[in-house]
């Protein structure tokens, strides 16, 4: 899963600067496509089937953008991810080369 992941390009003296900032990761377990009729009938109880099978990894987004995958856990009773796959980043520079090269 970690080839789908894009490259973030962020210079060290950059991400100290941002320590401070408050940012919100979003853990996408599956979506699915449903007609309007399928959805006006949905009810407390309903079930709505994913593509995904249970145990099967899931994404982790800031924004628009993907930076990892992770497995859900259930933690004293919470809902959790254990972080299994992180975005690289990279220097600037050679985001730029990559850029070029497509």
């Amino acid at each position: 899963m970690s080839s789908d992941l894009r490259q973030v390009p962020l210079a060290l003296e950059e991400f100290t600067r941002l320590h401070e900032v408050t940012l919100e990761l979003r853990a996408e377990l599956d979506r699915t496509v449903m007609a309007f009729a399928e959805v006006a009938t949905l009810e407390p109880g309903s079930i709505v089937r994913l593509p995904s099978s249970a145990g099967e990894t899931i994404s982790l987004h800031c924004g628009d953008l993907r930076v990892g995958s992770g497995e859900v856990l259930v933690v004293d009773g919470l809902l959790t991810v254990r972080v299994s796959d992180l975005a690289t980043p990279v220097p600037p520079d050679s985001a730029a080369q990559e850029q070029e090269d497509v």
